[in-house]
């Protein structure tokens, strides 16, 4: 079962993107590399905040709903296993 978020901020910083090829799910697929700070504020009753600041990878394809808009399809932390 999701757990329900209150709150969600998520600043990119350094951000490069590079198109992904009809092998990743079409020509209209880009990959972000970038700085990421998220924060996740839960809406449970101890408050939990979780808080990731690191390099990141973002999959993301344009949203054919809204033309200047992008979805996301796949991100991924790039810190090396154990941190």
């Amino acid at each position: 079962m999701p757990i329900p978020m209150e709150n969600i901020q998520l600043a990119l910083e350094n951000v490069t993107s590079e198109p992904l090829g009809p092998d990743a799910g079409g020509s209209d697929m880009w990959q972000l590399t970038c700085d990421a700070h998220l924060i996740i504020d839960y809406a449970r009753p101890d408050n939990e905040t979780f808080e990731f600041l690191g390099p990141a990878e973002f999959d993301v394809r344009r949203n054919p709903n809204l033309p200047s808009s992008w979805q996301l399809v796949e991100c991924h932390d790039q810190l090396p296993d154990g941190t």
